[in-house]
């Protein structure tokens, strides 16, 4: 028997092997010849060129090829006309790769490949696979592959719901962990990185995870010095499938196995030798995703909150949101309060975090589960990316933009060297077996201006994004094969560069359309699971450490924490104009309230999450508005008129962090304007306090404390067409949810006509004001019947029954009134020429002149300044010690616009100038 028969036998004999014992890996350390695995590849790859070039005919020419152009991150990922054999479009490939290559900085010569390239061109077709291992090797001479050993997981598919991702109930059992080093050799070394470790800590302490044979992985990260990698594990994983084993009647039942500490995901940390095995968080909650930050600390997601997904009410969907950690698993803390599902956080090379959000405020499902980004503390989350596409009201009018950009986007990471450019993922909500959280590759460019379908999206592949399971997808992808890539879990090495798994593969994926192995998990190890999380074993540059400026945790009690406040610099900077002659005159903050794991209500508003009107705030006549805000709710907001109509609603969330100073331009403000020079009216006095009517019956909102009693007798036999004043199962379905974003003026009572109703005879004469009030806030609010998920025949008899998630009873508004918020009275200034010294306040004088900002402590204790933009980012600080001047230049240092200079001492608050540098 020769040497090749005998490999092949034993081949077959480890994948029995390895079939059989599941999560237990029948080796520990396999070496992988390269050159027979390339050998392989190739022809893989040539079938996958021949399919391409079985489908160009779609976009060979005319309408068809214009769109498909426009979409793509380069035309040399799509078949040129009169290319009829795969290798010829691999050659053209190879060379385009090639030149970009040989232009990158720090790499070597690549003189030698490029003849070899030449000669086998003229040698013709017969030279594919020769072609190919060039064009390896082409690939791994880009000075960002110079990595030699990667880590990854491999997992099943979890083929399901994206609330079932991550889930440690719903995932199916099976994969590990594993090192491949040698990447660049002809020998690759894969080694069971879970086999020797031992877990020092915890009710695993002196165990190995691969002693738990239905075990499973989900999220993986590296530290920033190459030497640290944190996972998420469960124990026992697959309990039950997602749909029709935990229903909401069962709880708490069905959560007495659904969340066993051994049935949900934990983060574990791991020197990558192997040592030091830690688990860091536990309990009856997952935990999954974890991300380092420059800080020190992890980002994880957590369905701690105890939310659920708000369709299928039939069904148990859990939701998770950002938290955040030390390293050591201690100060665990929230950073988002969102009330739907966020996923897969990671660092910007600017600091700053990128993830996933399902956006799912009074509106459509399907295609909102984009881009966002906030402060490694939470701050400041704003989707700069996807998050209105078309339509934007009911019924559709306007360009269905659902159908032209991706359903998801998740596995977001930036592109290294840029603060705007990012690699994702395209895939579906509901997946299915092929599909879950793998799919398309695409990048994101954010300083392409966003038209809510696809600008700022672009395609590696001449390939259509995977469909939904109730609609298809728009006019390009007509034009393009139906086959799902699955990709997963892309890690970008330059614009227009990838690595991502494929498989039981990882490749290197490039713009050109080329796609290249780098290694395998053979199945002798772990049979056929799907490479996961592949990440270069390297250190790497460490974004910025961006100051953490909220009040959580540790830091709660810091001297410096004070109130938090909200701002908005003017009300009518929105993209869609107001009806002419609107006048705002006050904004109503609501907050959401989330769907509990214990919900069991099922009828109208289903999908609607249920709200509390927390209070009112006066909007200046310029437009601003500045608050006491409150912290930790998923909050939204109604702009509302002289006539107390709602003119504009969210259609998303937004929250404060204890301490947050949060501050935004306008409603739904173009993103490409700036910062409108100007002195906000309301910036020039103390924030304003929420006005509450805790006794009307919005907070909580209940139709039998709001509007029954009205409509039962001043208002008996008010109707209105196509609407339901009964506060039952049709409410305002269809007239204020299911598009994307609100339209001005075609909202709540504005919308169905309810204004010009109750302000004409009789109505007019019959209700009293306060009834008018009532009523139009009620419709405003989406007719809710009821806040809270229980207690029903309380809350029809009248009895207030409060939420039992994210509300205290006795300060319902959430307001950090206890901090103070003594200020005695705003200096307005201008950076550039106030002529002198502000007066003199509490012991400390501040003198802004040509472009200088001068402050003397002449006090016996510390004081911090703090320069904020409009939007509450800080652009400067500092700390000043007793009896001590500084002077900070600022001129050409910051652009022009509105700034706030606050300054603080452990005694009290200072008075806060707005400055306009000009």
């Amino acid at each position: 028997m020769t040497g090749r028969k005998l490999n092949k036998v034993i081949l077959v004999v480890f994948m029995v092997i390895g079939l059989t014992t599941l999560n237990t890996p029948a080796l520990d350390t396999m070496q992988l010849n390269a050159a027979a695995y390339v050998n392989t590849s190739q022809a893989s790859e040539q079938a996958r060129i021949q399919t391409q070039i079985n489908n160009s005919g779609g976009y060979a020419s005319g309408a068809g090829r214009q769109a498909v152009v426009k979409e793509m991150l380069d035309t040399n990922a799509l078949i040129l006309q009169g290319e009829t054999a795969p290798f010829n479009a691999l050659i053209r490939r190879a060379n385009r790769l090639l030149a970009d290559v040989r232009n990158m900085p720090g790499v070597r010569d690549l003189t030698k490949e490029a003849d070899t390239l030449l000669q086998i061109k003229n040698a013709g077709a017969s030279q594919f696979a020769a072609a190919y291992a060039l064009q390896r090797k082409i690939a791994l001479a880009n000075p960002s592959c110079a990595f030699d050993s990667v880590i990854c997981i491999t997992a099943l598919a979890q083929g399901c719901h994206l609330q079932c991702w991550g889930k440690g109930y719903m995932a199916p059992a099976g994969g590990g962990m594993y090192l491949v080093t040698g990447i660049h050799s002809g020998t690759i070394s894969v080694k069971n990185m879970l086999s020797n470790a031992v877990v020092q800590n915890g009710p695993l302490a002196g165990h190995k995870l691969t002693e738990y044979t239905q075990s499973a992985l989900y999220g993986l990260d590296v530290d920033y010095d190459g030497k640290t990698i944190a996972f998420a594990w469960v124990q026992q994983a697959g309990l039950r499938g997602w749909r029709g084993e935990c229903k909401n009647g069962e709880f708490p039942a069905c959560t007495t196995w659904a969340f066993d500490p051994a049935s949900c995901f934990h983060i574990f940390t791991m020197k990558t030798d192997g040592s030091q095995l830690t688990q860091l968080t536990q309990g009856r909650r997952n935990d999954i995703h974890p991300c380092f930050l420059p800080n020190g600390r992890i980002v994880f997601i957590s369905d701690r909150f105890g939310f659920q997904a708000r369709c299928l009410a039939t069904e148990f969907m859990p939701c998770g949101a950002l938290w955040s950690m030390q390293k050591d698993g201690s100060d665990v803390i929230p950073i988002s309060y969102h009330e739907t599902t966020e996923l897969f956080p990671s660092v910007c090379n600017d600091g700053m975090l990128v993830y996933t959000r399902w956006d799912y405020i009074d509106r459509d499902w399907s295609a909102a589960h984009n881009l966002w980004r906030c402060y490694p503390d939470g701050r400041d989350a704003r989707a700069p990316h996807g998050n209105y596409p078309y339509p934007w009201e009911p019924g559709g009018s306007g360009v269905d933009g659902r159908a032209d950009r991706p359903w998801v986007e998740t596995g977001i990471r930036a592109i290294p060297g840029s603060y705007s450019k990012y690699v994702a993922i395209a895939t579906t909500h509901h997946g299915d077996g092929a599909s879950e959280d793998r799919g398309s590759l695409v990048t994101i460019d954010l300083n392409i201006a966003d038209d809510n379908k696809m600008s700022q999206a672009r395609r590696f592949e001449p390939v259509a994004f995977v469909d939904e399971s109730c609609r298809d997808h728009g006019a390009t992808d007509a034009f393009l094969s139906t086959e799902n890539p699955a990709w997963a879990d892309p890690w970008p090495l330059g614009d227009g560069y990838v690595m991502a798994g494929q498989g039981t593969n990882a490749f290197l994926v490039d713009k050109f359309g080329d796609k290249d192995w780098i290694f395998s998990i053979p199945t002798e190890m772990n049979p056929a699971y799907n490479v996961r999380f592949a990440r270069p074993l390297q250190a790497r540059a460490m974004p910025p450490d961006l100051s953490t400026m909220t009040y959580q945790g540790a830091r709660y009690k810091s001297p410096d924490h004070k109130a938090a406040t909200l701002g908005i610099v003017n009300i009518y900077k929105s993209d869609i104009p107001f009806p002419a002659g609107t006048k705002i005159k006050a904004l109503r903050v609501f907050q959401l309230i989330a769907r509990p794991w214990e919900y069991t209500f099922n009828e109208f508003p289903g999908r609607v999450n249920g709200r509390m009107l927390l209070g009112t705030v006066p909007v200046e006549n310029d437009g601003s508005a500045y608050f006491l805000a409150p912290v930790e709710k998923s909050l939204y907001f109604q702009a509302v008129d002289s006539s107390g109509c709602a003119v504009q609603s969210m259609r998303s969330a937004a929250f404060v962090h204890p301490g947050e100073q949060l501050q935004c331009i306008g409603c739904h403000e173009n993103k490409w304007e700036a910062v409108p020079p100007g002195n906000p009216m309301a910036f020039r006095r103390a924030p304003s306090p929420l006005t509450p009517n805790l006794q009307d019956g919005s907070c909580p909102i209940s139709y039998a404390r709001l509007v029954q009693p009205i409509l039962a007798g001043r208002g008996a036999g008010l109707t209105i067409p196509e609407w339901h004043l009964d506060g039952g199962t049709s409410g305002c379905w269809g007239v204020d949810r299911d598009g994307y974003r609100s339209i001005p003026g075609k909202v709540g009572a504005h919308a169905v006509g309810l204004d010009s109703i109750l302000f004409k005879e009789p109505w007019k004469s019959k209700l009293t004001q306060e009834d008018t009030r009532r009523l139009l806030l009620w419709v405003d609010a989406l007719s809710m019947r009821y806040t809270a998920n229980f207690n029903y025949a309380t809350q029809d008899a009248g009895g207030v029954v409060w939420p039992n998630h994210e509300v205290d009873p006795a300060n319902p508004a959430g307001t950090e009134d206890k901090y103070g918020f003594a200020i005695p009275g705003a200096v307005t200034t201008s950076v550039s020429d106030h002529p002198s010294f502000a007066p003199r306040q509490m012991g400390i004088i501040k003198a802004i002149s040509r472009g200088k900002i001068t402050i003397i402590n002449n006090t016996a204790e510390m004081v911090q300044a703090w320069l904020y933009t409009v939007q509450g980012k800080v652009v400067w600080r500092s700390a000043l010690s007793p009896d001590k001047t500084i002077t900070a230049v600022l001129q050409n240092r910051l652009n022009k616009g509105l700034y706030l200079l606050r300054i603080t001492r452990p005694s009290g608050t200072q008075a806060e100038p707005v400055m306009v540098l000009r």
